[in-house]
């Protein structure tokens, strides 16, 4: 034991010495989001093209249908910052906001190209390359990936674990301003890779969610504080969330209660709850 420790630590200290050696010390961690990707260092890069995490598994090129195309530029635009002042513009006119969810998604897709089109007519600071590149719009082509590590985890698709014991295919998202309580659950079927012009890219994640509007038939929240879900009840819209808003949750069956699984949260590796403190 003695001379085990002794030998533990002279290699300890050996190591620390060694840049250029793999050691205990320096060795990247399994779970590393960084894909070292330098296409984005532009100026006027938009924080939406701001590519988060490193895909893994096998690549599954594919085409978008019509629909699918649709889905996925309009939650882009919603959730750039830089698109806001278009969609409270476009909002203000009460002729904008009527008929069907998709006719208003397919309307306000074509009223915002055609506002940066022509804002980089008139030579506008606003119309950069990348709005422009984000006004016309994804690549129908896309590439769909088994694995994604962002913010800490690692995810992969439920598909692509059937064979496996393990389980990372459980995804929590925040809900939209206004509800900063609610939170959905669901599980991740497919890893969208869309590009766009200018060799800009956005990473989606596609899921499946459950009814968390519904208390006591979609969701429940026991006295412990504890959630449980009911996979019974799925909700059939949005299905697209950016890879970087995903946390990872586990599922746990309800042995009461078919149907029924209760959520774990989990916090990713190497990353602590610090509190702050005031000054």
């Amino acid at each position: 034991m003695e001379e085990g420790y002794l030998l533990e630590e002279c290699l300890t200290f050996c190591s620390r010495y060694m840049d250029d050696v793999e050691t205990k010390f320096n060795k990247q961690d399994r779970i590393y989001d960084d894909d070292g990707d330098d296409d984005i260092s532009s100026t006027d890069c938009l924080p939406i093209f701001g590519i988060r995490g490193r895909a893994f598994g096998k690549e599954n090129p594919r085409l978008l249908s019509t629909k699918e195309w649709e889905e996925i530029h309009y939650y882009v635009l919603n959730n750039c910052e830089e698109v806001q002042p278009f969609i409270d513009e476009y909002n203000r006119d009460a002729t904008n906001a009527t008929g069907m969810v998709s006719s208003r998604k397919r309307k306000f897709i074509q009223w915002f190209r055609d506002q940066v089109t022509t804002l980089s007519k008139r030579k506008h600071p606003s119309a950069t390359n990348n709005l422009i590149s984000l006004a016309q719009g994804p690549d129908r082509a896309v590439v769909s990936v088994n694995g994604y590590m962002v913010n800490g985890s690692m995810y992969r698709t439920k598909d692509s674990e059937r064979e496996r014991e393990t389980q990372n295919n459980g995804v929590v998202v925040k809900g939209e301003s206004g509800a900063s309580n609610l939170e959905y659950y669901g599980l991740l079927q497919e890893i969208i890779e869309v590009q766009y012009i200018g060799r800009n890219r956005v990473i989606l994640f596609k899921c499946d969610w459950w009814d968390v509007h519904t208390q006591g038939q979609g969701i429940i929240t026991d006295s412990f504080e504890f959630v449980s879900v009911n996979t019974s009840k799925v909700l059939a819209n949005d299905p697209y969330i950016l890879a970087s808003q995903a946390q990872q949750v586990f599922y746990v069956d309800d042995v009461v209660k078919p149907n029924w699984k209760v959520v774990v949260k989990t916090t990713p590796r190497n990353s602590y709850d610090v509190p702050e403190l005031n000054e």
